[in-house]
C-alpha cells in the first residue's frame, strides 16, 4: 500500500494548497467588498492547481473508497452504491456552484449597466451652438459629431460611444476627470479663472483637448486602458 499512500498524500497535499489559496483570496475579497469575495471564493475552489477545492475533495473522496475497498476483506458489496452518492452529491454541488457564479455575475452586470445607464442621464445634451463651436471629433471613435453629450468637464462625445467607454473607466476620456466627483463641474470655470490672471482678460480655457495618444491597438500607454481606436468602426473593449 505505499504507492497508494503516497497518491494519497499527493492528493491531500494538493487540496491543503487550494485550501490556502481559497482563505487567502477570501480575505483579499473581502477588504473589496462581498462581490469580489464571492467571485474570488468560487473561482478558487472550482478553477485552481488545475482543480480547485471542491474537485479536490471529491477525487479524494473517492480514492478512499478505493483504498477501503484495497484493504477490505472480501467483496464489499455497497461500493458501487457509495460511488455512485458520492459522485451524485459532489456533481450537484459543483451545478450549483456554478449556477450561483453565473447567477451573481449576470446580477451584477445588470446592475452596472443600470448605474451606467441612469449615469448618462446626468449628462446634458449639447447644443448645436455648442457642436459648432467646437467642430470636433469624437475622441472615441473619431468620427464627426452631429448629436453628443457633454460631460461636466466640457468635452462632448457619442452617446453609443460614452457608454462603452464608461463600462470601462468611469473618467472623461480626454482629460481623465473622474464624472463622479461632485466638484468637477466648476474645473473649467477655474481654469478660466486661472488662466485669465496669467494671461489678461482676453484668455478662455481650451475645452478642445487633443485625445490622448495612444499605441495602435487603441489602449492607453500610461493605464493599458482602451481609449480610442484609430479607425471609424467604434469603441474597442479588448
Amino acid at each position: 500500500l505505499g504507492s497508494y499512500m503516497r497518491v494519497l498524500f499527493l492528493l491531500m497535499c494538493l487540496f491543503v494548497s487550494s485550501g490556502v489559496l481559497t482563505v487567502l483570496c477570501g480575505l483579499l475579497g473581502f477588504s473589496h467588498g462581498m462581490h469580489t469575495l464571492s467571485f474570488m471564493a468560487v473561482e478558487v475552489s472550482l478553477n485552481v492547481l488545475p482543480y480547485g477545492t471542491v474537485y479536490m475533495s471529491h477525487a479524494i473522496l473517492r480514492y478512499i473508497i478505493h483504498l477501503y475497498d484495497l484493504i477490505c476483506e472480501g467483496s464489499w458489496e455497497d461500493k458501487e452504491a457509495c460511488i455512485y452518492y458520492t459522485d451524485f452529491v459532489m456533481e450537484i454541488g459543483i451545478l450549483f456552484l456554478n449556477m450561483m457564479h453565473h447567477i451573481h455575475m449576470l446580477v451584477r452586470q445588470i446592475m452596472w449597466a443600470s448605474y451606467i445607464i441612469m449615469s448618462l442621464g446626468r449628462f446634458s445634451m449639447a447644443t448645436m451652438e455648442e457642436l459648432a463651436s467646437h467642430d470636433d471629433r469624437c475622441a472615441i471613435c473619431s468620427e464627426k459629431m452631429y448629436t453628443a453629450y457633454k460631460l461636466p468637464c466640457g468635452h462632448l462625445f457619442h452617446k453609443s460611444c460614452l457608454r462603452s467607454w464608461l463600462e470601462q473607466d468611469m473618467s472623461c476620456p480626454t482629460c481623465r476627470m473622474s464624472v463622479n466627483r461632485s466638484g468637477s463641474h466648476t474645473r473649467n470655470e477655474q481654469e478660466g479663472a486661472s488662466l485669465s490672471l496669467s494671461s489678461g482678460p482676453a484668455a478662455v480655457p481650451n475645452t478642445n483637448r487633443a485625445p490622448i495618444i495612444c499605441t495602435p491597438g487603441g489602449r492607453d500607454v500610461s493605464s493599458g486602458r482602451p481609449t480610442r481606436v484609430v479607425n471609424s468602426k467604434g469603441f474597442e473593449t479588448k
